[in-house]
């Protein structure tokens, strides 16, 4: 019953490290635009000529022997002003473990936050969180429903490597609820979740390639409900290595988005006790989908499946997002 309840609390903590990565991609593909942009030729700042075209050409020269520019720099309302975004998230899907365990979910998220640029290189950000997870157990330990809510709160940030990817990390706390059919007890719980992520940015032939590779921890404290019972405190630790693949093409009166994600994870702390529903210790997920942007509302649909490597344990979830920004 219990390893149920963690394993839901764990799946809407990862869920809200993908939002705010997915927020983090989003931003530092909309700038690599802006600076295509003024890579052709827009300049940002206040510049000083002259009409007499010797009297420019002569202070041009003076200017540039010494290392200056006639153009007086700006700062760009971008970095003073904090952007707030919200999304919205629903997945349904299914989950086999080893044996007869199998488990069906639906998840139901909502996501608020404000982020801003710091410098032209660093972004911080902050957000909240609503989760909801529904599980249907069958299995060798427990059979039965539980129900999730879960409240987070994060902080996420990104260091911009010029020309050489970015550095990425996402940092949070977490409280859930856990509500059980066939118990008149109500199970609570206590976390943490963070990630560090290295992420370079390819193109080639106008798709873009993201590889990456990411430490994730997560701690997970099931506190007592009586004298009867003691608190259970889960610690999970793995790396992952993967590559986001996407095109984007213009539609309609928007943009249209073509992407697939592809991971390899491995579980760090090899818990033989560990979820009844948890796919394996090293796994493999594939994600393919679809966003639609039109102004600042992104629609989009996915399907995801996560294979273990070393059993025949295995997920599938289809998933539909809104994000829109205030």
């Amino acid at each position: 019953m219990r390893k149920e309840s963690k394993t839901s609390s764990k799946a809407l903590l990862a869920k809200t490290g993908k939002t705010l990565r997915a927020r983090l991609s989003h931003i530092r593909y909309k700038n690599q635009q802006k600076s295509s942009f003024s890579a052709n030729g827009f300049v940002s700042g206040i510049q000083v000529s002259f009409a007499d075209s010797q009297t420019n050409s002569f202070i041009n020269r003076v200017l540039s022997a010494n290392g200056l520019s006639n153009v007086i720099p700006i700062s760009s309302r971008k970095v003073e002003r904090w952007d707030i975004w919200t999304k919205a998230k629903v997945v349904i899907g299914k989950s086999n473990g080893s044996g007869a365990n199998k488990t069906k979910f639906n998840l139901k998220s909502l996501n608020i936050g404000m982020d801003r640029r710091i410098a032209q290189d660093k972004i911080i950000g902050f957000a909240l969180g609503l989760g909801k997870q529904d599980r249907t157990a069958t299995g060798s330990d427990f059979s039965g429903d539980i129900d999730t809510t879960q409240y987070t709160l994060s902080s996420y940030g990104a260091l911009e490597l010029s020309n050489k990817g970015s550095i990425e990390a996402v940092l949070g706390v977490a409280k859930a609820t856990h509500d059980i059919s066939n118990s008149a007890d109500q199970d609570n719980s206590n976390g943490f979740f963070a990630s560090i992520a290295y992420r370079a940015d390819l193109q080639t032939q106008s798709v873009d390639l993201s590889p990456f590779i990411r430490y994730d921890i997560n701690r997970i404290k099931m506190k007592a409900n009586d004298i009867l019972t003691s608190s259970e405190t889960n610690t999970d630790e793995a790396i992952a290595l993967g590559i986001d693949i996407s095109k984007t093409a213009n539609y309609k009166e928007g943009q249209l988005t073509r992407f697939v994600s592809l991971e390899y994870k491995s579980d760090l702390r090899r818990d033989g006790n560990d979820y009844l529903s948890k796919n394996a210790e090293q796994e493999v997920s594939v994600k393919l989908g679809l966003d639609y942007q039109q102004d600042d509302i992104i629609t989009s649909v996915s399907y995801e499946r996560i294979q273990s490597t070393n059993n025949k344990a295995h997920s599938n979830g289809i998933e539909g997002t809104i994000r829109w920004k205030f």
